[in-house]
C-alpha cells in the first residue's frame, strides 16, 4: 500500500505542476499605427463618387490619445499627418506588451481632425480646408486577431477619409458624393468654406438623411460624419462612446 500511495502522490504532484504550466500565459507585443489607407494617402478616385468627382487630400491631420488594449494603456498623445505615404504600414505610435490571451479589444480617441484638399470634375475644381470640433472615443474595437506568445501583432487605428463625403448618416451602404458640397460654394470662388457649409440647407434633399438628428445644414451633417471616421484594422468595427 505504501508503494501505491507514494505512486499516487507522485502522479498528483506531476498533475498539479502540469496544470500550472498550462495556466501560465506568456506575453505578446502590439504595434499601434495610425493609418488613412489609400483614400487619404493617394486620394479618392472618381469611380468611388456617385457623381464623378476626383478628390485628393493635401492634408489630413488627426490628434490621437487614450490608446489602450485589454486594460493596458499606451502613454502619450500623437499628432499624425495621414497623407504621408506609409507603404501600407501606417504611422507607428508605439508598442504595448500584453498577455498573449485571446483577441485584444482596443480603445482610442481622436481629439482633433482637420482635412484640406480639392475635388475636380469636368475642369471644375473645388478646394476645401476644414476642421471639426469633435472628440470621438472608439471603444470595443475588435481586432479579430488572436495574440501569439512571443510575436508582434500590428494594430491599425484606421481613419476613413471617404466618410466625410458619405450622403447618409445611417445607411449601411451610403454613397460617396460631392455635388452638394460643390453647390455650397456660394460666391463661386473655388473654395468651399466652413461658413458656406453652414449656409447650405439640407431641406428638400433626397439624400443626406439625418435619421431624426437635429441637423439642418451641410456643416452639421459632415461634422456628424467626422465622428464616424474611426475603425480598426481597415474595416473593423468600433463602438463610439
Amino acid at each position: 500500500m505504501k508503494r501505491i500511495n507514494t505512486s499516487l502522490s507522485l502522479i498528483a504532484t506531476l498533475a498539479l505542476l502540469s496544470t500550472g504550466c498550462d495556466d501560465s500565459t506568456g506575453d505578446s507585443t502590439l504595434r499601434f499605427a495610425a493609418w488613412g489607407e489609400d483614400f487619404i494617402e493617394q486620394g479618392i478616385p472618381a469611380d468611388e463618387f456617385v457623381d464623378g468627382w476626383d478628390l485628393t487630400f493635401d492634408s489630413f491631420a488627426v490628434s490621437i490619445e487614450g490608446v489602450s488594449a485589454d486594460g493596458e494603456s499606451l502613454p502619450g498623445s500623437f499628432d499624425v499627418e495621414l497623407t504621408r505615404e506609409s507603404g501600407g504600414m501606417g504611422h507607428e505610435l508605439g508598442t504595448l506588451v500584453v498577455p498573449a490571451d485571446g483577441v485584444p479589444m482596443v480603445s482610442w480617441t481622436i481629439t482633433s481632425l482637420a482635412a484640406s484638399g480639392s475635388a475636380t470634375r469636368d475642369g471644375v475644381t473645388k478646394s476645401f480646408d476644414w476642421s471639426f470640433d469633435v472628440s470621438p472615443r472608439y471603444i470595443e474595437c475588435d481586432t479579430e486577431t488572436p495574440l501569439v506568445e512571443g510575436e508582434t501583432t500590428d494594430v491599425f487605428l484606421t481613419v476613413h477619409g471617404d466618410h466625410l463625403f458619405f450622403d447618409d448618416l445611417d445607411s449601411s451602404e451610403p454613397q460617396v458624393a460631392f455635388d452638394l458640397i460643390a453647390e455650397a460654394d456660394a460666391n463661386d470662388d473655388g473654395e468651399v468654406t466652413l461658413d458656406e457649409l453652414r449656409g447650405q440647407s439640407l431641406d428638400g434633399q433626397v439624400r443626406y438623411q439625418v435619421g431624426g438628428r437635429d441637423i439642418d445644414s451641410l456643416y452639421g451633417f459632415i461634422e456628424a460624419q467626422a465622428l464616424l471616421v474611426g475603425h480598426i484594422n481597415g474595416e473593423g468595427h468600433c463602438e463610439i462612446e
